[in-house]
């Protein structure tokens, strides 16, 4: 049984392909457009997703039947937004023959409001049966886009040009019931081209555009969080419409950002401050209204943008008011068109929830035709400049030279989906290199020096390091735990200022070869962990192909980049 999600709209588009058996998933594959496009958080239809899907199944275009194609853009309906792309978008569709994907020509295609895409994304894998799940975003969907017979219309405010931006459900033995939604509307402001609201997620994309002229930088509004001092504040529109009425000069570039005046710098880590501070004290009120609502439940799923706030979700498992917190690996809108398809299967009951295990779990879901599996044989000839090797034992090979301070480029099997590396598309490191977040920032990554570098660590290993319970579980590096006082000195390099680091905890059957890795690694240095970075430059999406891998060794300063169980090194190996 096939189903197709397609994610369209302003940013993050994207295509998933669903296949199930017996009313379970057996096979996932997410296409982004930005790994494509190379263009970061590329929106619009995803032309070029589909255009891989294609190349991958090649009788798809026959056998998908036209109402198992679910369709979703934040704010809008879909159909709108292919309607006002005009003429040049349908002959597009024409062209390639998307047609089954496009609310132009498939009546049979079904709308999935946003925040329920959002919901069942989380359903692929979840270790619970039974949960409270917290949808948190910057915008999802128009109450007047709502189809009139959606299960979640009693809960619609009656203004339908208000938009949903927090959606509460249960999870009961596998299905999902909508609790309650929040509403929110655009407050006009003295900059024509920052609007804001009570909105969560916009908060931070307002501060991102006040600190770095960008509305997607809300991690950095995060990070930079910890370098300020928060103002108490109970109106944030009111709060930013006076930033906006005032605004700071801005820095494009990481160089002119380190070295601005310490007074401007400052006074952007007191904004960034004062956004965390209330958004982690608005969710934490919401969680405990909840708790006392449904005592019963113990478990905690978050999925939405906001859900990328690892500070927020150490906070909550450090308070203890759930026992166990799942965020998936793509919460933000990358995870759109696999929710949409999921939701649109279980609408037709053809999908039926079972939890999945945190051995199981995996964010490699990128595209097959850039598998290294099904690449290696071009190693040789696209890396013919450099020398090329092929190790006997490549874990062994590697931790030797990570363990004396080389940085490497590590390529393995499908890309992750979502916005962290997590052993698939990564950069690694000592994390005990005093100098190695400078060497990272200064020649390889050119992020700004206040931002930190997160650390897979070896999942049974973890509480030595971090200040958690032996059994916790970060699989998807959504979590910034308290690195423990003994070990903050030593590991300067993933340790942010204020204390914490956002892990990856890795078990051996989630990725046998980097755990291997890890483990060689510990046995020359005592640290079963290591910095892990997203492979990319700031600025430009994760590495997807073998031609971007080609494309950057050869722009970066790294001397040694894995490709599969080839190495290939700048001079003699």
């Amino acid at each position: 049984m096939n189903y197709l999600g397609v994610n369209i709209g302003g940013h993050d588009s994207s295509v998933c392909h669903l296949e199930l058996h017996n009313k379970h998933i057996t096979d996932v594959n997410i296409y982004l457009s930005e790994r494509i496009t190379k263009v970061k958080h590329q929106g619009n239809f995803p032309y070029h997703g589909l255009g891989h899907l294609y190349r991958e199944n090649a009788n798809l275009q026959n056998d998908l039947q036209p109402d198992h194609v679910a369709t979703n853009s934040f704010r809008f309906h879909p159909y709108q937004l292919e309607k006002d792309w005009g003429e040049h978008h349908r002959d597009l569709i024409e062209l390639r023959g998307f047609h089954k994907a496009s609310t132009l020509f498939n009546d049979k295609l079904n709308f999935i409001t946003h925040h329920l895409c959002h919901a069942y994304s989380a359903l692929f894998q979840c270790p619970f049966s039974t949960a409270l799940l917290i949808v948190s975003d910057g915008t999802g969907n128009q109450v007047r886009n709502f189809p009139q017979d959606h299960d979640e219309k009693h809960l619609l405010s009656s203004d339908s040009d208000d938009f949903e931006y927090l959606s509460v459900y249960l999870l009961q033995d596998g299905k999902l019931t909508a609790v309650e939604k929040f509403f929110m509307k655009y407050t006009p402001t003295a900059s024509d081209k920052i609007l804001v609201s009570q909105g969560l997620g916009v908060l931070f994309e307002t501060a991102g555009r006040l600190i770095f002229d960008d509305w997607t930088t809300a991690g950095k509004v995060m990070g930079l969080a910890h370098y300020g001092t928060p103002e108490n504040i109970s109106d944030p529109v009111t709060y930013l419409q006076k930033k906006i009425e005032n605004p700071f000069k801005t820095y494009k570039s990481k160089k002119d950002f380190d070295n601005q005046p310490h007074i401007e710098f400052n006074e952007k880590a007191d904004l960034g401050a004062t956004i965390q501070t209330y958004f982690e004290e608005k969710m934490l009120e919401l969680l405990k209204k909840y708790k006392c609502h449904f005592p019963e439940i113990d478990n905690l799923i978050l999925v939405g943008g906001c859900a990328l706030n690892c500070l927020l979700n150490a906070r909550i498992v450090r308070e203890k008011l759930y026992s166990q917190v799942f965020i998936p690996p793509f919460p933000n809108d990358e995870g759109i068109a696999l929710g949409g398809a999921i939701a649109l299967a279980a609408k037709k009951n053809d999908f039926k929830f079972r939890p999945t295990s945190y051995s199981e779990m995996t964010a490699a879901l990128g595209s097959r035709l850039h598998d290294t599996h099904t690449n290696e044989l071009k190693v040789v000839t696209l890396f013919s400049d450099y020398t090329v090797t092929r190790p006997s034992n490549l874990p062994e090979y590697i931790a030797e030279k990570l363990s004396n301070h080389e940085i490497i480029a590590w390529i393995q099997g499908r890309s992750e989906v979502g916005p962290r590396a997590l052993g698939h598309r990564s950069i690694l490191a000592r994390p005990d290199s005093p100098d190695m977040k400078q060497r990272l920032n200064d020649t390889i990554k050119f992020r700004e020096a206040f931002r930190p570098y997160g650390a897979t660590v070896i999942q049974e290993e973890v509480s030595t390091f971090f200040d958690v319970a032996a059994d916790y579980q970060s699989p998807f590096m959504t979590f910034s735990p308290q690195v423990k006082d003994e070990w903050k000195g030593k590991l300067k390099s993933i340790t942010h200022v204020d204390g914490s680091s956002r892990i990856q905890t890795l078990m051996r059957e989630q990725n046998t070869i980097y755990y291997d890795l890890l483990r060689s690694f510990q046995a020359r240095t005592g640290l079963p962990i290591l910095l892990n970075t997203s492979l990319n430059i700031m600025g430009q999406p994760i590495l997807e192909s073998i031609d971007d891998a080609v494309k950057f060794f050869k722009e970066s300063n790294i001397r040694t980049m894995v490709y599969g169980s080839f190495v290939i090194t700048k001079g003699p190996a």
